[in-house]
């Protein structure tokens, strides 16, 4: 029996394993072209260089460049769910070791304080241990671990996506303000050409050599590019405000000091586009890896359905050591103090009694009560004769 129930586990973790998504895979060669019909120059850098913005010959730029990357929101919020995606991992590949718990515990006994007459001194320890360790027969805990570490690539690649766009829309936002700076410097030139013209249409038409009809045409085109004006200085401060963002800066006061694109030097561009743009681009690493992890959770979905075996283990250990011993003090001048006062409330209770006797004892005789007596209590009797309280049978 034993060696057939040996022989079918193998079997059955074999048809299960058959049964897994399979991962996905690159493309085949045969589906990568091998040439490309337009020219690519020999000696020409068909990649650009890691630092691709100094090739712009702008320390202002390169600048901002370091700063946005060192200090955007997003940036930092993708480092942020790479870290967690870390974490995930490690909670992950936990599963496949034994777990390990203990918990100890103490207590000390004893009595303090004057009033203290049963007095505990003892100390009591207590240590107790688990342990449990899951078998992954069927690979539940390894199609999880392989779905982590998919994540974290992907987080990564998330990581690096988000760091090139940032990068290059702060060279796009900077670019834009010189430019608008370039067209508003354009348009105040092209103001300052027009009111030269229109002085000389102005002296022309005191002449009579034109007419007001010319003069208004010009006056027309001097407000039509001034109205370009506010648009153009909109324009500018919107583009900064998106520049301070990116570089995680508040608005308010944030400028450039560069004003004209003259300095900008325009990096070479290689010909060509490859094929390896592919393997290049982190989104689309991230997809790839996305898709990956997606297989491994399915494969974890299908074995959660098996049964899962897990073996457990556990301990105590307790030690106590102490004594237990009842104080009793008694002092015998208070012992004395005590009897005294107790005789003295009696003997006052007594003389109370009689004074109470005797007051009543005029009226009982006044009302002829023979059994005056009796109100002295039970299995007592007042004798008027003789004065004096007997006690009756």
């Amino acid at each position: 029996m034993s060696k057939a129930f040996r022989l079918i586990i193998p079997a059955l973790a074999a048809v299960l394993a058959g049964c897994s998504t399979p991962v996905p895979q690159a493309l085949p060669t045969q589906m990568l072209p091998k040439t490309f019909t337009g020219p690519v120059p020999a000696a020409a850098q068909v990649w650009p260089d890691a630092s691709w913005w100094q090739g712009f010959g702008d320390p202002e730029l390169t600048v901002l460049v370091e700063k946005g990357r060192d200090q955007n929101r997003d940036i930092a919020i993708a480092a942020a769910r790479v870290m967690q995606a870390e974490a995930q991992s490690t909670i992950q590949r936990s599963a496949l070791f034994p777990q390990i718990g203990g918990q100890a515990s103490g207590s000390d006994g004893g009595c303090r304080g004057g009033s203290c007459r049963e007095f505990n001194s003892g100390k009591s320890f207590g240590l107790s241990f688990n342990a449990s360790y899951e078998l992954d027969f069927w690979g539940l805990a390894r199609d999880n671990l392989r779905a982590a570490d998919e994540q974290l690539k992907s987080a990564r690649f998330a990581q690096e996506s988000v760091a090139l766009s940032v990068t290059a829309n702060v060279a796009s936002q900077y670019f834009n303000v010189l430019a608008i700076r370039r067209r508003l410097a354009i348009a105040n030139e092209n103001i300052a050409a027009i009111n030269s013209i229109l002085e000389v249409i102005k002296l022309r038409v005191k002449a009579g050599s034109l007419s007001h009809l010319d003069l208004a045409r010009e006056q027309a085109q001097v407000e039509q590019v001034q109205s370009q004006l506010p648009g153009l200085d909109t324009a500018e401060k919107q583009a900064l405000y998106s520049l301070a963002v990116l570089l995680g800066q508040p608005p308010e006061g944030f400028n450039i000091k560069t004003k004209e694109l003259d300095g900008v030097l325009a990096p070479a561009v290689g010909a060509g586009l490859p094929s390896d743009l592919l393997l290049r681009r982190p989104d689309i690493a991230q997809a790839e890896a996305n898709l990956a992890s997606a297989h491994a959770n399915v494969d974890a979905a299908r074995a959660a359905f098996l049964p899962q075996i897990s073996l457990t283990g556990s301990g105590y250990r307790h030690a106590a050591a102490g004594i237990q011993f009842r104080l009793c003090l008694w002092r015998q001048p208070a012992a004395d103090d005590l009897r005294r006062r107790q005789a003295g409330r009696a003997e006052g209770s007594r003389r109370r009694g009689a004074e109470g006797i005797h007051r009543q004892l005029p009226e009982c005789r006044t009302q002829r009560l023979c059994r005056c007596g009796e109100r002295a209590g039970p299995g007592r009797r007042y004798r008027q004769g003789a004065g004096s309280l007997d006690a009756g049978n």
